[in-house]
């Protein structure tokens, strides 16, 4: 491997996605449930299986939900806008990067919320019975509002984190220290603005007879649009500001594999 590549590989970037989606997954499941537990009015279950139900799944779908984003945002930085990049450019690319995940993560995401709200659901078993209830479109309940949130969540990890280290790296010298501050700043950015696509989604997903996108908005109206923020702020801050850590440090190794100190002269 080259010492001194510019940019990962395809295949580099599909990796680095990987393992910055699973560091996320291991520290942030637990957060996830008990947001979807307050969004759909429910008391938290205090028991570390409860916590941790579907965190397996969660793994198997956000790794490959992770890596789409980062490698499809590199292949249309590089095919479609040949790198004559701006910061628009970026952030498209991203956004439309987190929509095609979202093909992943809206049906993962449903079976997850069924097997918590259905405890004795296996996995197989859950797919069944929404097939059966529903068809197969059951399985893509509340996609449009999962492809918005996925396509913010793309920006806020992908993209703004770099424009927020190029503000700040004249008072902010020390990379690990730029990287985080970056992420907590692009994790509120991102909080704030999907948490009324995130909670559509989980309403959608867990309704017996689910409406559409807006009807579901207007049912539950502006304030209720914003329920379990707390939480979910704490785990989406958490997510970007981690998997944007470890995407870093992971592409200063594959760029630059051999200590400075240890290079040749």
């Amino acid at each position: 491997m080259s010492a001194n590549k510019n940019t990962p590989s395809p295949l580099e970037n599909f990796f680095i996605g990987a393992f910055s989606g699973l560091s996320d997954v291991i520290i942030s499941h637990p957060l996830f449930v008990m947001k979807s537990y307050l969004q759909q009015g429910k008391s938290i279950i205090w028991q570390l299986s409860s916590l941790y139900e579907g965190a397996v799944l969660n793994a198997l779908s956000f790794m490959p939900i992770t890596a789409i984003q980062v490698s499809v945002t590199n292949w249309i930085e590089k095919n479609i806008f040949c790198n004559t990049l701006n910061f628009t450019k970026s952030i498209l690319a991203s956004f439309l990067a987190g929509i095609i995940s979202a093909l992943i993560s809206c049906p993962v995401e449903l079976i997850m919320l069924l097997q918590a709200n259905l405890h004795y659901l296996g996995f197989l078993a859950a797919i069944q019975l929404q097939i059966h209830t529903f068809g197969i479109s059951g399985l893509f309940i509340g996609f449009a509002a999962t492809a918005l949130r996925e396509g913010i969540f793309s920006m806020c990890f992908n993209t703004i984190p770099n424009k927020i280290q190029q503000v700040i790296k004249p008072y902010c010298a020390n990379e690990n220290a730029s990287n985080i501050i970056s992420g907590l700043i692009s994790g509120s950015i991102g909080t704030l603005i999907s948490q009324p696509f995130d909670t559509i989604k989980t309403v959608q997903q867990s309704s017996i007879s689910p409406l559409g996108f807006f009807q579901t908005a207007a049912q539950l109206g502006f304030q209720n649009l914003f329920s379990g923020l707390v939480s979910r702020s704490i785990s989406v801050i958490l997510s970007i500001t981690l998997m944007n850590w470890v995407k870093q440090q992971l592409e200063n190794y594959i760029l630059n594999p051999i200590p400075n100190s240890l290079q040749p002269s």
